[in-house]
Formats: structure tokens, C-alpha cells, sequence
């Protein structure tokens, strides 16, 4: 018999004869065991050297991973942008600006929210109590298509909604790729109430230099303003309004404004003949055109406003469109 030492070395030695296949932790959860690593962008688990690992779906747009393995244990190439939207918000206090800037590559291609007035925050984003309706087309007309934009928060640019109360502007809007965004203005002013070239194309989801509509399309280009500013059209010609304004009755005749007019008193066509965050808006009873004047903005239903021939000042939902028992002047409907 073996003496008892000898016995217990042969049991020693069949058993470090023997082995214990590794277990597989890949695309396990971090943290990992000795021998792996964690990759960050995962969180799982990885074995040194490999080629690709559980991350292969990385990347704003889920583009389908590239062939991995360029850096050991990263998880694959990251993928492509795709058509993958991101938001983005910013806010600023009234007379002061803020911008939007879309991430590498993209551009804004819609406006989420827009309120100029009281509104919330960008951590609980809402419309306020207190908001000018130009908020979103004006906001749009500065920012659509582009990648980055600067917008000033001022009466001048979109009324006052609450005379004497301390206003900010809100916006959230989202960034995509050029091709599904709408077209912004094109040169002039994006304010209301002034004139200036208007904003070309619009707010279409699909972009092209479209009008408001859902998906662009060719749209309706903003002239230069309901006419001349401090003039309005009146018979066919022009009305100076230094004093003047024009009478509609029986005729059409540019008379001195202390001079009573027993018809339709047009004191302004568009939106460039007002200016100080005022509206050019009509006073429409039952359908009888009684007067259009600048008034301030939150005096005005934004159905009766005077759009001449600047679209962009209409709210969204409504088109610029000719009265039609007077063609020559055209209202937001």
C-alpha cells in the first residue's frame, strides 16, 4: 500500500491536470470580470482584441454599424446619420437674443414651439397666458433651413402681446438633415409689422422653398409688403396716408383724414404702413368692410389682420388671402 503521502500527490496532480473552458461575457452588462473590459459607449462587456463588439447599432441615425474592430473591444463603426431628428430649445428675456445651433450637419427643420410673451421653460416647455400669434411663423422665417440662427426677443419682432408686462421667447425646434426642411426668409424683415422684402417659401414639412402647406411645394413668394409704405391703394391709385386716408363709399376717393368718411376708412394695407409692434387690422362688420388701422397686436384677432402681400404674417392655419368684395386688400383667413 502507498504510503498516505504519496496518495495525496497523485490526487493533486489529476486534479491540476485538469480544466475549466472559460465562460463567454461578451454583451454581458458592465462591470466585468479579470481578463474583459467595458466598453463606455455600451456598457457591456468586451474581450480584449475583438473585433466589434455589442455596439453596433451606435449612432444618431441607427445606420447599421460598419465592419468593427478598429480600435479592439469599441463595438463596431458607428453608424450613419440617418434621418434621425433631434430637438433642441433655447429661451431669452425680453431685448436680449438667443440662437439655435443645430449639431454638425443638419439644420432646423421645423419649430416645435414658439411663444413670445410668458412662456415656460425649456425644462417644462408651454405656451403662456400671455403670447404673440406671430411667435412661430416669425421664429420660422428666421430659422428655417438654416443651421444656426439668432433671434431677437423684442416687441419690434412680434408685437407686444401684454402691454406693460415683462415678456420672454421660448423656442423649441428640431434639427434633420436639409433635405425635410422648409425654406426661411430669403432677405428683408421676418418682423411684424414692417416692410421690408418678406420671407420666401415657408414652413412645409418637406421643405423646397414651399409656402405653409404640410409638405412645401412651390408657395407663395412675400412681395415686398401690402404696397408702398405710408401709402395705400385706393381706386386703382395710390393714397398717401401723411394726413390722408382713403374713402371708400360710393367711390374711391384719397381725402384729408380730419374729412368724414361715410364709407370704408382704409388707413393702412399691410404691414408696412404700421410700425412699434402694431398690426395693419381690419374691422370687419358682419361682411361689411368698416375700417382697417394699426393697432397693437393683442387688439387683433389674428383672422382680421391685413396681410397685403406678406404672407409670413399670418398665423399658422390661416392663408393671405383677397376680400372679396375688395380684392385690392387681403386678409389672413
Amino acid at each position: 500500500m502507498l504510503p498516505f503521502r504519496a496518495l495525496a500527490l497523485l490526487a493533486l496532480g489529476g486534479f491540476t491536470g485538469c480544466s475549466v473552458d472559460d465562460v463567454d461575457l461578451s454583451g454581458k452588462h458592465c462591470p466585468c470580470a479579470a481578463g474583459w473590459t467595458c466598453d463606455a459607449t455600451t456598457q457591456r462587456c468586451v474581450r480584449p482584441g475583438a473585433s466589434g463588439g455589442a455596439g453596433g447599432m451606435a449612432g444618431s441615425g441607427g445606420g447599421t454599424a460598419g465592419s468593427g474592430g478598429a480600435t479592439a473591444g469599441s463595438g463596431g463603426a458607428t453608424a450613419g446619420s440617418g434621418g434621425t431628428q433631434s430637438s433642441i430649445c433655447q429661451s431669452a428675456t425680453e431685448n436680449t437674443s438667443l440662437t439655435l445651433t443645430c449639431p454638425s450637419g443638419t439644420v432646423v427643420t421645423g419649430i416645435t414651439l414658439a411663444s413670445y410673451g410668458t412662456p415656460g421653460t425649456c425644462d417644462a416647455p408651454k405656451t403662456g397666458d400671455c403670447d404673440a400669434s406671430s411667435s412661430k411663423s416669425v421664429t420660422g422665417c428666421y430659422c428655417l433651413g438654416r443651421a444656426s440662427c439668432t433671434v431677437d426677443a423684442t416687441n419690434g419682432n412680434f408685437g407686444d402681446p401684454c402691454v406693460g408686462l415683462a415678456k420672454s421667447l421660448l423656442v423649441v425646434a428640431s434639427c434633420g438633415a436639409a433635405s425635410d426642411a422648409g425654406a426661411g426668409g430669403s432677405g428683408g424683415s421676418c418682423a411684424v409689422g414692417t416692410g421690408g422684402t418678406g420671407a420666401t417659401g415657408g414652413t412645409g414639412a418637406t421643405g423646397g422653398t414651399g409656402g405653409t402647406g404640410a409638405t412645401g411645394g412651390a408657395g407663395a413668394t412675400g412681395g415686398t409688403g401690402g404696397g408702398t409704405s405710408g401709402s395705400v391703394t385706393c381706386g386703382g391709385s395710390g393714397c398717401s396716408l401723411n394726413g390722408s386716408l382713403c374713402c371708400i363709399d360710393s367711390a374711391k376717393t384719397c381725402q384729408p383724414e380730419s374729412t368724414p368718411c361715410t364709407g370704408t376708412s382704409i388707413k393702412c394695407d399691410g404691414p408696412e404702413d404700421c410700425s412699434g409692434g402694431q398690426v395693419c387690422c381690419a374691422k370687419v362688420l358682419g361682411t361689411k368692410l368698416d375700417e382697417t388701422a394699426c393697432v397693437s397686436s393683442s387688439l387683433c384677432n389674428s383672422a382680421d389682420i391685413v396681410c397685403g402681400t406678406t404672407p409670413g404674417v399670418c398665423v399658422s392655419g390661416l392663408s393671405c388671402k383677397p376680400l372679396t368684395k375688395f380684392p385690392e386688400y387681403s386678409l389672413c383667413q
